[in-house]
C-alpha cells in the first residue's frame, strides 16, 4: 500500500471511493512528489484501488469490479 486517504460528501458523510477523487488525489502526490512511481495503490474506505500515471501525464483508475 502507497497511501490511504477518505472522501468526504458536502454533508459530511464518508464514501467508500470516488473515480475523480482518486485521480486528483494521484495528481495531487505527483504535484507535491511524495512519490515517483507510475503505478500507485491506495486504501479507500471501499478497499484497494489502482491509479497508474500514463506517459502522456492523465491518470487512469482500476476501481475493480462495480458492487451491486
Amino acid at each position: 500500500m502507497d497511501f490511504r486517504y477518505r472522501i468526504f460528501n458536502s454533508d459530511g458523510s464518508e464514501v467508500e471511493q470516488c473515480g475523480n477523487g482518486a485521480r486528483c488525489f494521484a495528481r495531487f502526490v505527483l504535484d507535491k512528489r511524495l512519490t515517483a512511481k507510475k503505478q500507485i495503490r491506495v486504501e479507500t474506505k471501499g478497499g484497494i484501488i489502482e491509479l497508474d500515471i500514463r506517459s502522456d501525464g492523465q491518470i487512469s483508475v482500476d476501481m475493480g469490479p462495480p458492487r451491486l
